[in-house]
């Protein structure tokens, strides 16, 4: 629809629900199985952090190829590019072999629902960091949505100059996932926790009073290394608990 320039708003927000449905499977499943693919839960909090690192490996490099691309060949080339990119994704996931047996069950699904939900809200431990979750979640990572409203009214920035400050983020994640993997075990999960939070709150605060380009990639970089570290870490311990 991009490339022939029938694209409306409508169907831009019934594509953006589609891929949220996507997503609200995906994620659940991908994170799940990574328990799958190691041989002992002691690496747990390593392979999250690999796994949140391989992504935002993608957020530095991706977003600054996608610039440029828009800026050659334009938005709906681009898109196309990003589908075919996903034919790799399935071929990686075709050859993954575990040794996994699944129990097949016939439940109610809406009472399987209830049950998880009430199995977090009864584990202290777990409906604490899901409630942290959903805060981080909603207010937090919303600053990445309006980037690109930042990136041009206040930087003056086309979709080029919108990469680069993906991609700041990105390395700083990038940087965060590798502390999280390399020290999960030499220091406590709350560190990573209320300090990712802190540096995250304290790197957004300031960025808000920032109009240069360099300190703003600086800042971008401390809140995605912020972010990620305790989301990285969270995750890992909620599994660790259930």
């Amino acid at each position: 629809m991009t490339v022939t320039g029938a694209i409306i708003v409508w169907e831009i927000l019934l594509l953006s629900f589609l891929l949220g449905i996507v997503n609200a499977v995906d994620a659940p499943a991908r994170q799940s199985y990574i328990i799958e693919l190691i041989d002992s839960k002691n690496s747990l909090s390593s392979a999250i952090a690999l796994n949140a690192g391989m992504f935002n490996a993608a957020r530095v490099l991706g977003p600054g190829f996608g610039g440029f691309l828009i800026a050659v060949v334009g938005v709906g080339v681009a898109f196309l590019l990003n589908a075919a990119s996903y034919l790799a994704v399935i071929a990686a996931l075709w050859y993954i072999s575990t040794p996994m047996s699944v129990s097949v069950t016939k439940g109610n699904p809406i009472k399987e629902i209830a049950d998880g939900i009430r199995y977090a809200w009864n584990h202290e431990t777990v409906r604490l960091l899901l409630m942290l979750t959903a805060v981080a979640s909603i207010f937090g990572w919303s600053y990445a949505t309006l980037l690109p409203v930042v990136a041009k009214e206040i930087f003056s920035l086309n979709a080029s100059g919108l990469g680069f400050l993906y991609a700041a983020g990105g390395l700083g994640a990038l940087l965060g996932t590798f502390a999280v993997s390399a020290y999960a075990k030499k220091i406590h999960p709350t560190v990573y926790i209320f300090g990712g939070n802190i540096i995250f709150s304290l790197g957004l605060l300031v960025f808000t009073f920032i109009s240069h380009i360099p300190f703003a990639l600086i800042l971008l970089g401390i809140v995605g290394f912020g972010l990620i570290s305790q989301f990285a870490m969270t995750n890992a311990v909620i599994q660790h608990n259930v």
